[in-house]
């Protein structure tokens, strides 16, 4: 299920777009790269302005798919105070490479296997 839209930036390696959900929709997303990047640490901060100053929305780091031709993508954690849990997606860059879909599943229980 798509959540976002975003727009790739090469140069600045960022994104900028909208993100909406049944609970939530905020627009003027940024993802921007992180200059101090820790060991494990993310590469990129979700971001957005508000009339009070920049929000942070979560974190993303840089992926590649298993298999002899996996595919890189955007892991992405988002969280804020209205969700009972973090939100994890996945965000992929289109063929253009500028248009890029942040991809939200459910993951399944392992009671339900």
């Amino acid at each position: 299920m798509i959540i976002g839209t975003f727009v790739y930036d090469k140069a600045s390696d960022s994104f900028s777009g909208d993100i909406s959900t049944l609970h939530f929709q905020i627009n003027g997303v940024e993802i921007k790269p992180v200059d101090n990047k820790a060991d494990k640490g993310p590469d990129y901060r979700l971001i957005f302005e508000t009339s009070y100053g920049h929000v942070e929305l979560g974190a993303a780091w840089k992926r590649k798919a298993k298999g002899k031709n996996g595919r890189e993508y955007i892991s992405v954690e988002l969280d804020a105070p209205q969700l009972d849990k973090p939100l994890y997606a996945a965000m992929f860059l289109g063929e253009n490479g500028t248009a890029a879909n942040l991809v939200w599943n459910r993951l399944k229980d392992e009671a339900e296997d």
